[in-house]
């Protein structure tokens, strides 16, 4: 799931620097425009990623698409890292978040979904404080919509299953 961010990382420097291992994963026109963006790589277009890939991000909780939102996390700590920031501790918590959810899915896949979307929620708050960004929307309400709607939709499932039993047993009263 790291190499997403690796690829990332490749992009802040200039093609001659990348090692030529790596350089047979790359389109093969790479290296004639690799290094044209490099000057827009400033710590506020940084920011501006960082804030379109939280929300890409969020926007695959909200489809409870855990695995792919995770996955976007490594490009969003290769960014940050390009900030001077450590990421080290980050990297950790996000295997750890990977890892919680790969037992817990095994148990109760609705629960594993909230459980991982509360943990990535915080590991996402601390990567905004490390690199004091304003995210355009409120992540605290998002978050209370997210699980919101989790919880509308595990009552809705657990109502109708009541619902069915009820029937199934006045049919097997009558």
């Amino acid at each position: 799931m790291m190499i997403s961010g690796v690829y990332r990382l490749f992009t802040y420097i200039p093609w001659e620097s990348i090692p030529e291992e790596y350089k047979q994963f790359f389109n093969a026109d790479a290296e004639k425009d690799w290094n044209t963006d490099l000057d827009a790589f400033k710590e506020k277009n940084i920011a501006l990623d960082v804030n379109a890939e939280i929300k890409a991000i969020l926007r695959g909780m909200v489809k409870k698409n855990i695995t792919h939102s995770l996955g976007l996390i490594p490009i969003t700590l290769a960014d940050i890292f390009m900030c001077g920031i450590n990421v080290g501790r980050f990297q950790g918590e996000l295997s750890k978040i990977i890892s919680d959810f790969s037992k817990n899915i095994e148990i109760d896949r609705a629960l594993a979904e909230q459980l991982a979307l509360l943990s990535t929620i915080e590991l996402l708050k601390k990567m905004i404080d490390s690199v004091d960004i304003s995210l355009s929307f409120d992540i605290d309400e998002v978050t209370e919509k997210l699980i919101t709607e989790y919880t509308k939709k595990l009552e809705d499932a657990t109502n109708e299953i009541l619902t069915e039993l009820k029937e199934n047993s006045e049919k097997g009263a009558s």
